[in-house]
């Protein structure tokens, strides 16, 4: 059974994995992550909130101090840039 599957290189499961770390580490992917993240941990304590119109400010202030933390963590950890010799 071996035999009938293509043996890879490893340039091709390398090319491979650029492009899936390439797709989870872009922006959009990210923000729409801390999105789905807001929503879960909303609806989680959406039981001890008081009114709907709570639960919605909740999502926002949640996703904004997500976004506001990931901005700071990309500000912080940006590659210092390369000295020209």
């Amino acid at each position: 059974m071996r035999l009938f599957y293509k043996k890879y290189t490893y340039h091709e499961i390398e090319s491979d994995l650029d492009q899936v770390q390439n797709v989870l580490s872009s922006n959009t992917y990210i923000f729409i992550d801390l999105f789905f993240i807001s929503i879960l941990i909303s609806m989680f304590v959406a039981v001890s909130l008081g009114s709907p119109l709570i639960g919605i400010l909740f999502f926002i202030g949640c996703y904004s101090i997500f976004f506001l933390f990931y901005s700071l963590l990309l500000k912080w950890l940006k590659d210092p840039p390369e000295e020209d010799l």
